[in-house]
């Protein structure tokens, strides 16, 4: 069997420690976790660790870039019809954030965490850079489904308005999560249904905003 090359046996270290981490970070939160206790789960000396991640807070912006990937790659297939209508394109991207929050409670989280776009940290970071550059690829992607062929709006403008969807999609669907059985009760609406409803007036909303 031939030898694993460097870079493959890196690749699969960083995955081991990332997904103890994962664990870790879901069972006694991110604060709460040391990186003695991460090098111990996946069987490994401290000293072994900080060869693959110098920081725990490298280890979570590892895990952070790996979320945002997978959330641009659904959204991006998402949009793949061309012939969707722009409501349609707008409420597939609110429902793609429902079933991954749904699916990855913790990478979901991880998505509105703040995250360094300057400075020495970001400088040094070998993660922050592509977080960034993945977080626009994202916003493009709601950008290009809120907008009908031909429009022009300004960049500001438009990082402004995706921006505002953004933090509204997200407190809507924590929302939804946190008061379902008072939608139940008081709404007589499953959770889904008030969703729909709530990404329909988001999107006459963000229809004035453009």
């Amino acid at each position: 069997m031939a030898r694993k090359k460097e870079p493959e046996l890196i690749h699969v270290n960083q995955e081991k420690i990332a997904a103890v981490a994962r664990q870790l970070f879901l069972k006694k939160g991110i604060a709460e976790t040391k990186i003695d206790e991460i090098a111990k789960t996946a069987g490994m000396s401290k000293s072994t660790l900080y060869v693959y991640f110098k920081s725990k807070e490298e280890i979570k912006n590892y895990l952070s870039l790996e979320a945002m990937n997978d959330l641009l790659l659904r959204i991006q297939a998402g949009l793949e019809n061309k012939k969707n209508s722009l409501k349609e394109r707008y409420l597939m991207i609110c429902h793609t954030f429902v079933d991954y929050k749904e699916q990855y409670p913790f990478n979901f989280q991880l998505l509105v965490e703040e995250i360094s776009v300057d400075g020495p940290v970001y400088m040094t970071d070998p993660y922050l850079e592509s977080i960034y550059q993945t977080g626009e690829a994202i916003n493009q992607c709601i950008i290009d489904s809120l907008l009908e062929k031909g429009e022009v709006h300004q960049k500001e403008e438009l990082i402004r308005t995706v921006f505002t969807q953004w933090g509204s999609i997200y407190g809507v669907i924590v929302l939804a999560d946190n008061k379902e059985a008072y939608i139940k009760k008081e709404l007589h609406m499953t959770k889904r249904e008030f969703l729909d409803k709530s990404f329909e007036d988001l999107f006459k909303v963000m229809g004035g905003a453009l």
